[in-house]
């Protein structure tokens, strides 16, 4: 997460010339937290449009576990398929913060509103909470189902 947050942050600070002078530990923990927005964001939104899309395939869960208890390997491509994943959804993201910084120069009543943002993470969050469950939940079905065969 640190990573990715810490481009973002950098990015935000340099464009918005934020104040620069804030401690390590403190940018420390604002870069993960943006890392997490971003990983919870690229699951959410970014993932399934691909998916949608057919740009990405995946074969049955249930074959993932199993393959990749064989194979090490497998778990290894993941993580690294996972950060290319989150590189594209902090580049839609940057991307998306110059396009609202165009649409607020256009119309000057738009102003950030921290509610609005405020709202939008707590979403978000939810979100990823009940995916993170489903994610759970289909493992212990796996293995209950493979224990009564």
């Amino acid at each position: 997460h640190l990573l990715p947050g810490s481009l973002l942050g950098y990015c935000i600070e340099s464009r918005y010339s934020l104040n620069s002078n804030t401690d390590i530990i403190t940018k420390f923990f604002i870069y993960y937290f943006l890392g997490i927005m971003i990983g919870r964001i690229v699951s959410l939104v970014i993932f399934p449009i691909l998916k949608c899309l057919k740009i990405i395939k995946f074969e049955d869960y249930g074959a993932y576990i199993e393959a990749s208890k064989a194979d090490k390997t497998i778990q290894v491509l993941s993580e690294t398929n996972n950060q290319y994943r989150t590189l594209i959804s902090l580049l839609i993201i940057i991307s998306f913060l110059e396009l609202l910084e165009y649409i607020q120069t256009q119309l000057v009543f738009l102003n950030y509103n921290i509610g609005i943002i405020l709202i939008s993470l707590i979403l978000l969050f939810i979100l990823s909470y009940r995916k993170q469950t489903e994610f759970i939940t289909k493992r212990i079905k796996y293995y209950k189902n493979k224990k009564n065969e």
